[in-house]
C-alpha cells in the first residue's frame, strides 16, 4: 500500500527522479507520509486516502499465496499471471487494475539447499549429539 501510495504522489514529489540521485535519496525518510497525509494539493487526494486506509487498517487482502519449489519456479511462475486470474475469476468485481501479482524467489542464500537442512538441533542433557 505505501508503493501506491508513492506512486500517486510521484507527480508532486517526483521519486523516480529521486531514487537515481543518491544525495536526494537519502533525505527520504518515514516523515514522507506526513507530508502526504498533512498537505493541501489536491493532487496528493488518491494517496491520502491510502494513508487514512492504512492508520484504520483497512489493508489490501492477500487472496493467494504460493511456496513454489525452486526446480519448478519458471513453470509456475510463468502461468501465474493477471490475465490468467482475471479469466478464470468468479466476481465480475474483480478487476485487472485490483490485483498485483509478485512473484519473489527466496532461498535463504542456500540455492536450492532446505535451510533447515544445515540447523543443527541438541538435547539439552546429551552434549554433542545432534537429534
Amino acid at each position: 500500500m505505501i508503493k501506491d501510495c508513492l506512486l500517486f504522489a510521484d507527480p508532486v514529489y517526483n521519486f523516480l527522479d529521486i531514487i537515481k540521485k543518491p544525495e536526494e535519496y537519502l533525505k527520504l525518510d518515514d516523515n514522507i507520509i506526513h507530508l502526504i497525509e498533512h498537505s493541501n494539493n489536491p493532487l496528493l487526494k488518491n494517496s491520502q486516502e491510502i494513508v487514512q486506509r492504512l492508520y484504520t487498517r483497512d489493508l489490501y487482502t492477500c487472496i493467494l499465496e504460493i511456496l513454489i519449489p525452486n526446480n519448478r519456479y519458471l513453470e509456475f511462475t510463468s502461468q501465474i499471471t493477471i490475465e490468467n486470474i482475471i479469466s478464470n475469476r468468479d466476481s465480475p468485481y474483480l478487476l485487472a487494475e485490483d490485483i498485483e501479482v509478485v512473484h519473489l524467489p527466496i532461498d535463504y542464500g542456500n540455492k536450492d539447499k532446505n535451510p533447515f537442512e544445515s540447523i543443527y538441533f541438541y538435547k539439552k542433557n546429551e552434549k554433542g549429539n545432534t537429534i
